[in-house]
Parts: C-alpha cells; sequence; structure tokens
C-alpha cells in the first residue's frame, strides 16, 4: 500500500476508559492501516469495544495507548474544525432535528467551511445538489426528516457526511432497525460511493454475511484478537469463527455465512 494512498493509521492502539485512574481496557494491539476507495467493516460480538473503536479513532475518546495517524498526521495535531474537513462521523445517536428537510440535512455537513452565520455560497449549494444526486435524493429533497423511512433517513446522514466532502466517514452501525433489503441496499451504497469517490468509509456492523459479500476488507474484533483483512483470507484463517461460541451457531467458510449448530 503507497503512502499516499493511506488515509488512516493505527499503531498498537489500546481501547478503553479510563475513570479515577482507573483503567478498563476493552481492547489492545490494534494496527491497522486504511486506503483511499475502500470500504471496511468492523464486526464483534456485542459489547466487545467496537463503538469505543470508532469513537478512539476519531478522537471522541483518547487511546490507553497507541498512535492513530489521519493523512500521516497525528489525529491530536488537529484542531476540530481541521479534523472535520479530513472526517466525518454518522453515529447512531447523531438523529437531525425532525424540523429539517433533507437537503437542509445534507447542508449541514457543510458547516466546516461556511461563516459564522453559517450561509451557503455558491460552491456549498453545488456539492449539497452533487449528493442529492449522488444518492439518488432529489425527489425527497424538500422532504422533513419525520417523513422518511429508516432506509431513507439512513441514505440522508450518509449524504450529509459526504457533504463535509472529508477523505474518510466513519458509521455506527449504519444499518440498524432496517429490514434484510435495506440492510444489503445500504451496503450496496456504501460500496458504490467508496469506490467511485475514492473516500475511506469505515462502519461497524452486525451483518457479518452481507459484508463479507460488499467489503474490500473487514476487522474482527473479538476478547483475544484484532485483525483485518480481506475477507476471503479471514474465512480461510478462521476469523470469523471466533466470533461466537460454537454450542449454537458456527461459520460455514463454504458459504460464508453462520448456521445454527443442530
Amino acid at each position: 500500500m503507497e503512502a499516499n494512498e493511506i488515509t488512516m493509521k493505527a499503531t498498537n492502539l489500546s481501547i478503553g476508559y479510563l475513570h479515577k485512574k482507573e483503567k478498563t481496557t476493552l481492547a489492545k494491539n490494534i494496527n491497522f492501516q486504511l486506503a483511499k476507495g475502500n470500504l471496511i467493516a468492523l464486526v464483534g460480538p456485542n459489547g466487545i469495544g467496537k463503538s469505543t473503536l470508532l469513537k478512539t479513532i476519531c478522537g471522541t475518546l483518547k487511546p490507553l495507548q497507541g498512535t492513530i495517524n489521519i493523512q500521516q498526521k497525528s489525529i491530536h495535531t488537529y484542531d476540530a474544525t481541521a479534523l472535520s474537513k479530513v472526517l466525518s462521523i454518522v453515529f447512531t445517536e447523531s438523529i437531525p432535528p425532525s424540523n429539517l428537510t433533507v437537503a437542509e440535512i445534507i447542508a449541514l455537513g457543510r458547516q466546516p467551511y461556511t461563516n459564522w452565520i453559517g450561509t451557503l455560497s455558491t460552491a456549498d449549494k453545488a456539492k449539497v445538489k452533487e449528493v442529492l444526486q449522488l444518492l439518488r435524493l432529489e425527489s425527497l429533497a424538500t422532504r422533513k426528516c419525520t417523513e422518511l423511512s429508516d432506509g431513507q433517513l439512513q441514505k440522508v446522514l450518509l449524504g450529509r457526511a459526504l457533504a463535509q466532502d472529508t477523505d474518510i466517514i466513519v458509521l455506527d452501525e449504519p444499518t440498524t432497525h432496517l429490514d434484510v433489503y435495506h440492510k444489503a441496499y445500504i451496503m450496496k451504497l456504501l460500496k458504490e460511493v467508496a469506490h467511485t469517490t475514492q473516500k475511506t468509509i469505515l462502519f461497524s456492523t452486525h451483518e457479518v454475511t452481507l459484508a463479507i459479500q460488499l467489503c474490500d476488507q473487514m476487522m474482527v474484533l473479538t476478547a483475544d484478537d484484532f485483525v483485518i483483512d480481506q475477507p476471503c483470507n479471514l474465512i480461510t484463517e478462521g476469523s470469523f469463527a471466533k466470533l461466537f461460541p460454537e454450542d449454537l451457531i458456527v461459520f460455514d467458510a463454504a458459504t460464508g455465512s453462520f448456521k445454527v449448530n443442530t
């Protein structure tokens, strides 16, 4: 991987919480490099630390140990405005105000570039229009977010991140509450956007089987290990088989899916 292709790098990262000088480590020895134009899924059991890892690499939480570089610079050298121009975030709790329209929500992504009263320039408006077209949301531009389905709202939140025009987009479980069709739709859309725009898109998910089919790389986080590789290599290495206890479900390497152990 060429240095100019790398958008984010983590070295010897340990994640967790520090409370009253007491350290709780959720995961350690995390090392990875993410490249332009790649879609990467983060998978792991409930409570293993997926959201904590995402918040750490986004600068919301401090790492217990190790370094995170964005564009070959330490994340801690960026102020809030500079960071918002290289990294955009869509967390599950980031639901926009209900009175805003689709176009207005997407326009919020331009805040790092607007003046102090938030006036959109011609370039800002052009970017919003470009995103509406890219995500095929033109027909919903004037609709309030309360009038959207869960799948449509996820597209709009992705649109806000795209309007921010950062090299890296991080999403925390963007397919939560969606039916299987819309889970696949959103993941396929993420892949299309990553490849079309050459942005790095990292997201957490419980949809392991879909991620195997659609992602360029996957991160597998367990209590004992962290690995990142192409899905086909992770299958060969048995990484997915270690995700859950085998008393109930087992991973079938031939089909790339989990099956109930009967």
